[in-house]
């Protein structure tokens, strides 16, 4: 599943993704926007950009659950407050409200199934 937001009044979007191997795809992406370090292995999940503009949260389709959708759509949200310097809290907390509720719209919607925990 790929699903991609667009976050006008933050000027970016996010792309969030389910694939079979975290590493795998990081590496792509690292690739992609020319990051030179190394992409890392044993990923159930990351939150990634390289640019201001593009930013995306990847999942392990077969580890994916509640609180793994949490944990890194709370890093990505952080990280756009942080690199627009959004010190409001009511402001973080809309970003990570909506891109978890349009999170789940997708992946319910792909059928993909989310375990508890």
């Amino acid at each position: 599943m790929i699903k991609r937001i667009k976050l006008d009044q933050y000027e970016c979007k996010v792309t969030v993704e389910t694939v079979a191997d975290v590493s795998k795809r990081l590496t792509q992406l690292y690739k992609k926007f020319k990051v030179s370090e190394d992409a890392g292995t044993g990923y159930d999940g990351v939150a990634f950009n390289a640019t201001l503009q593009d930013y995306y949260v990847i999942y392990e389709e077969k580890e994916l659950s509640h609180n793994l959708i949490a944990h890194e759509l709370f890093h990505i949200s952080n990280r756009i407050c942080k690199d627009r310097e959004i010190e409001d809290e009511e402001a973080g907390a809309w970003l990570i409200g909506y891109l978890t509720g349009t999170t789940y719209k997708a992946l319910y919607k792909a059928n993909i199934p989310i375990k508890n925990g």
